[in-house]
């Protein structure tokens, strides 16, 4: 039997020739979209994680799970990413180590994440997307982060200027602020199709 024959050459072969066949498909759109969930994931877990753990540990814990979010991103690698994130993040406000700067880009690094890893699960990477599909992802995306922005800007101007409200009248508002986005996003899930 030569080494030809042997079987570990034999699927490496195989492999070979389907990764060949595959980066022959491969559309501009699709590996663009994969590129955003990791660029988003490994920036938004360096960010969190950087003041609580060791800087090469964090960047190559970044860079595995980012992987893990960009190959397979319809999946729990996704969320534990995030869930990674948010808890390093969480970390880093109890210690006092991150500004509300970085604690507002490692949200909308997350919001980034978590829309482009939904719409890479549905959007193979050999995939043709039109541009018109690309603007409404964009102008949706866009328009979340900007209205964030203005929400956040409001939460963190209002205590600044009520000095003198109670703090019951701090959760109030909380309160009716989260009411009216569980309303608004129960229309959005309810609210009837339009007719084709």
């Amino acid at each position: 039997m030569s080494v030809g024959d042997h079987v570990l050459v034999r699927r490496f072969r195989y492999y070979a020739r389907r990764l060949d066949a595959w980066a022959r498909r491969v559309t501009p759109v699709g590996l663009a979209v994969r590129a955003v969930v990791w660029l988003t994931g490994v920036a938004a877990l360096v960010i969190a994680a950087a003041p609580v753990v060791n800087p090469v540990g964090g960047l190559v814990l970044a860079m595995v799970l980012a992987s893990l979010a960009t190959g397979w991103p319809g999946t729990i690698w996704v969320g534990l990413l995030e869930f990674a994130a948010v808890a390093a993040l969480v970390v880093a406000v109890g210690q006092g180590v991150v500004s509300l700067v970085e604690v507002g880009l490692v949200a909308a690094l997350l919001y980034l994440h978590h829309t482009t890893a939904a719409l890479a699960a549905q959007v193979r990477t050999d995939t043709l997307l039109s541009a018109a599909v690309l603007r409404h992802w964009l102008a949706r995306a866009g328009a979340v982060l900007g209205v964030s922005v203005v929400v956040g800007a409001g939460i963190v101007a209002l205590p600044a200027t009520q000095t003198d409200w109670p703090p019951s009248a701090y959760i109030l508002v909380g309160v009716l602020a989260a009411t009216a986005a569980a309303a608004g996003l129960a229309y959005l899930l309810l609210r009837r199709p339009e007719s084709a």
